[in-house]
Parts: C-alpha cells; structure tokens; sequence
C-alpha cells in the first residue's frame, strides 16, 4: 500500500515540479552539492545539528513553517501529474512515516508517535481540489432546461 504513495515524493517520481519558476531538479543539485561537501569534510548528522542550533531562525518560525508547507504543497499539487496522483488517493490516510524521529512532520515508524502535519495538509489540500472539481461535475450532468 505505501507504493502507492510514493509517487507524491518528488525525489521519487520523473515529472517536473516548478514552484516559483524554480526546477525543483536545480534545488535538489544545490542539496547534493552541500550533501558533497559535508561527506568531504566528514562531518556527521550531529555535528551539523549541533552548529545549526546557533543559527538565527525567522522569527515566530514554528507558526509560520506550516504555512509555508502548506504553500509549498498548494503549488506542487496544482501542478499535473501530482494534482492527478493525489486525487486517485481517494480517502485514503496519508502519513509521512519515518525512522529518524521526526514527530512533528510525521510519525515514527518505530514509536507510531507523531503529530503527521505533512500528511495532514496533503490531506487537507486533497480535499480542496476535491471540492474545487465538484461544480464542473455538476455542471456537466446537469440536464438541458430548454425544448428538445
């Protein structure tokens, strides 16, 4: 069952996403450049946590990150093929499982603990394009109110 979700990864499926007129392929080459370049240099997840932690954030950063997520999906799914992978989900939960402890994001695979805020939004933006879709369908069944 979770193959059929894969496709909503954008590192896992072929198709183009753009968000801002950006490739997300362009944002995934800068990513793998740091990637290089952190393996270079040897450091470990911890140690690039541990400098990361004096880092400014934005202000009020833990409010707005959902809506940023929340934007950034938004763009993704009114996008084709993803708008189209999303809806043949149906009413399916959609859960971002993880083993690497991210309880905010997603849920833990190790502890099924989690707040699952990604699959949450996906969820809800489902439902948006859901009933975005419901009034071209009504009026398209809608019968002929005129002579025949």
């Amino acid at each position: 069952m979770a193959q059929q979700f894969l496709p909503l990864c954008p590192a896992l499926s072929r198709p183009t996403l753009r968000i801002g007129g950006v490739c997300l392929h362009e944002c995934q080459k800068r990513r793998q450049s740091l990637e290089a370049t952190v393996h270079r240099r040897g450091w470990k997840p911890r140690k690039i946590k541990k400098l990361s932690q004096d880092l400014d954030l934005v202000p009020n950063w833990d409010v707005l990150k959902l809506e940023v997520m929340q934007e950034c999906l938004e763009l993704k799914f009114a996008q084709e093929p993803f708008r189209t992978w999303l809806l043949e989900t149906g009413g399916a939960h959609i859960q971002e499982g993880n083993g690497w402890g991210d309880t905010f994001w997603g849920v833990d695979v190790e502890t099924n603990q989690g707040e699952n805020n990604l699959g949450l939004l996906i969820m809800e933006i489902r439902e948006e394009l859901k009933e975005a879709s419901i009034p071209s369908q009504i009026e398209a069944t809608k019968p002929n109110s005129g002579p025949d």
